[in-house]
């Protein structure tokens, strides 16, 4: 039996997808990518890839004409960013990652109680 194929979803995804049903160019929109999200390493490659798998799933066509300039597309691409995707983003390049890091720690330590570990500790020795 035939395994079923795992498809991620990337933050940049939406954004790429509406530029290459524009009929912008992976070189093009690695550009606007590179300009929207900096520190991303979201090369032509990637976009290239992503666009076979659209065409694959039957999402856009193979060979749409271009209908908008780079320019456009990068103006129209700042607007289509939300905000769960640039949190994603951040949370990739690791700013908001150490943050969650942290409270993740207040809120162990906040679980934890002081009295219940000197008394599982003082079990341990008399148990000895």
């Amino acid at each position: 039996m035939a395994r079923p194929k795992i498809r991620k979803t990337m933050y940049w995804h939406s954004v790429a997808k509406v530029l290459l049903e524009h009929g912008l160019m992976p070189k093009d929109i690695s550009t606007i990518m590179a300009r929207i999200f900096p520190q991303a390493t979201i090369s032509g490659r990637h976009i290239g890839a992503y666009k076979r798998r659209l065409i694959d799933d039957g999402l856009i066509e193979k060979g749409l004409p271009k209908t908008i300039s780079a320019n456009e597309g990068m103006y129209m691409a700042e607007g289509l960013v939300g905000v769960d995707d640039n949190f994603i983003y951040k949370c990739v390049i690791g700013s908001h990652k150490q943050t969650l890091k942290c409270y993740e720690y207040k809120m162990e330590m906040e679980l934890k109680d002081p009295d219940n570990d000197i008394e599982s500790w003082l079990d341990i020795i008399h148990g000895i």
